[in-house]
């Protein structure tokens, strides 16, 4: 269950992007937050859906439930094919994605133990699935009455593929159906969708889609540190590691060097030795990470990136240059216009 990945994360765990998303919600449209790879929206996604210790912070949420829903599951679509070799297809895939909807309302359920909802989605499974979930759908709203209840679609770009049209269709119909009671969260990925919100590629779901976009914003460092980076006890790190001056120094340097980006800070965070943070030699791993961040947006933000770094020139009135300055990709400073890490200024400028 993705709960257990987060329920222990700390109640300040990226709170400028939590802070950034909630105060986006709006109970009578639904949300779309773009974000490029890397950035963590998956991790961030999970923690607002499971984490209890944040919400104290948001009156709004004491009437918002949210179900966290991982589209990437789509994938597996073709195991229910294979164990139904002489049913069509279209049919196994979309009890495919109810069964994947119908899971993530029960582990929303924080009172359903791991085997219940294993016994739960068996008898779903060999049943009438629609049947089946309209059924839980109807007694869910009515036990959670007075609540809107928020899917949060992670990896919504799974979607956007050919042969799932008829779960894009579904999606605004399920919505449509229970308006007042139902919106979305989607998390999207890929930047080049940005250019792509279009009926042809998304269907009739782009009016949700495009009903309110957010750009995710960079992480922030401190914001970025949990239990699992530490490795003495938590309590010992509050009251005592975070406080000296050599883990500030250290803590100064990767920064500097990442600029908050997670990929980045998970490498420079394993480097003990402020000697090889001062003098960093960068390997294989961190281009990756840069790599990795470069596919994921289009190709007007690469080319924008390729004229600072090599030109160093930057007009932040075009819309890749503002969607560049909202994400924190590039940086304004008194001096100018940077980008937030010297690695990616290092690896466009070597590409």
């Amino acid at each position: 269950m993705y709960r257990e990945d987060v329920e222990n994360y700390p109640k300040n765990y990226a709170k400028s992007n939590v802070d950034q998303i909630i105060d986006a919600i709006d109970i009578t449209r639904s949300l779309s937050v773009f974000a490029p790879s890397g950035f963590g929206k998956s991790s961030l996604s999970k923690y607002i859906a499971f984490n209890q210790a944040y919400k104290s912070r948001y009156y709004k949420l004491k009437k918002v439930n949210f179900v966290y829903v991982n589209l990437s599951e789509l994938s597996a679509e073709t195991f229910e094919e294979s164990q139904a070799m002489f049913s069509p297809v279209e049919n196994n895939k979309q009890k495919r994605f109810s069964e994947i909807l119908y899971r993530s309302f029960l582990e929303a359920d924080r009172t359903k133990s791991t085997e219940q909802i294993q016994d739960a989605i068996l008898n779903f499974q060999n049943g009438d699935y629609k049947n089946n979930f309209y059924f839980f759908i109807e007694k869910y709203l009515k036990l959670n009455k007075g609540k809107l209840t928020i899917l949060i679609l992670d990896n919504s770009d799974a979607l956007n593929k050919q042969g799932f049209e008829a779960q894009k269709e579904f999606l605004k119909n399920f919505r449509d159906q229970y308006r007042t009671r139902v919106e979305y969260l989607f998390l999207i990925g890929e930047l080049t969708e940005l250019n792509n919100l279009n009926r042809s590629k998304w269907g009739t779901l782009v009016d949700l889609i495009t009903q309110k976009i957010l750009l995710m914003k960079m992480p922030v460092l401190e914001e970025c540190i949990l239990p699992m980076h530490i490795e003495e006890s938590m309590i010992v790190y509050n009251l005592f590691t975070k406080h000296s001056s050599a883990f500030k120094e250290r803590l100064k340097l990767i920064d500097q060097w990442s600029g908050g980006y997670p990929p980045y800070f998970k490498y420079l965070f394993r480097l003990n030795n402020l000697e090889s943070l001062r003098n960093l030699v960068v390997d294989r791993e961190l281009e990756l990470s840069s790599e990795r961040l470069l596919s994921s947006l289009d190709k007007e933000h690469l080319e924008v990136l390729q004229k600072l770094v090599k030109d160093k020139k930057f007009n932040e009135k075009t819309r890749e240059g503002k969607e560049l300055l909202q994400m924190g990709v590039i940086v304004k400073e008194a001096a100018g216009f940077r980008l937030f890490s010297p690695l990616l200024h290092h690896y466009i400028s070597k590409n």
